[in-house]
């Protein structure tokens, strides 16, 4: 097996493609710029996805304050219904206390109002029931 210089392998391969109208200059050109483009592309990839990732971040951080407002609103709206149950009895009470102090020549109207706080009483119940 006979060894050959390198250089004369390249002087060979330049030959080849000067005569093919290419030579290894220009071959190597092309290998930078797309090896350049490559660079290019990742780089603007790499930006893309740290814009990506920032944004996520930030969104998340917005998610977790608004889970927040959401239970703490959830809070106050249940302590609110509750006050609301609690004012209806007590408007209930006074109702059929005002009626059972009618005379009893309002027994008639009396019987009227009890009946209507009996509706209103079944209301409250079927919307504890929901």
């Amino acid at each position: 097996m006979e060894h050959r210089d390198p250089s004369a392998f390249l002087v060979i391969i330049n030959a080849i493609l000067f005569q093919n109208n290419f030579n290894l200059l220009s071959l190597h050109n092309c290998i930078m710029i797309m090896n350049s483009n490559y660079h290019t592309v990742i780089n603007n990839l790499k930006r893309k996805i740290e814009q990506i990732i920032s944004g996520y971040e930030q969104l998340a951080a917005e998610n977790r304050l608004i889970k927040e407002e959401l239970n703490k609103c959830s809070e106050e709206l249940k302590e609110y219904k509750q006050l609301n149950l609690e004012l209806e009895e007590k408007i209930n009470k006074l109702q059929l206390a005002e009626a059972f102090k009618s005379s009893s020549s309002d027994a008639k109207e009396a019987k009227q109002k009890i009946a209507i706080i009996i509706k209103e009483i079944d209301k409250c119940i079927s919307l504890l029931n929901d």
